[in-house]
């Protein structure tokens, strides 16, 4: 799930930067909670793309299953 995951959610990441860096926030709440979304967003995809990486290259494994 975290390649759709970073389809997804990339660009979204990229147009907050954009907005919040070029034409700016009128609304201080609303630039509050734009910079917190890109603040756990892009930890999510950090994450997220460690485990493509490694499931690219072949670890498949499943946490919790012996089998």
């Amino acid at each position: 799930m975290s390649l759709p995951h970073l389809i997804a959610w990339i660009p979204l990441e990229a147009y907050l930067l954009v907005r919040l860096t070029t034409t700016g926030y009128v609304d201080a709440t609303e630039t509050s909670l734009a910079a917190l979304l890109l603040i756990i967003n892009g930890i999510s995809l950090v994450f997220d793309t460690v485990d493509s990486i490694r499931w690219c290259r072949g670890e498949r494994e499943v946490p919790g299953c012996d089998g």
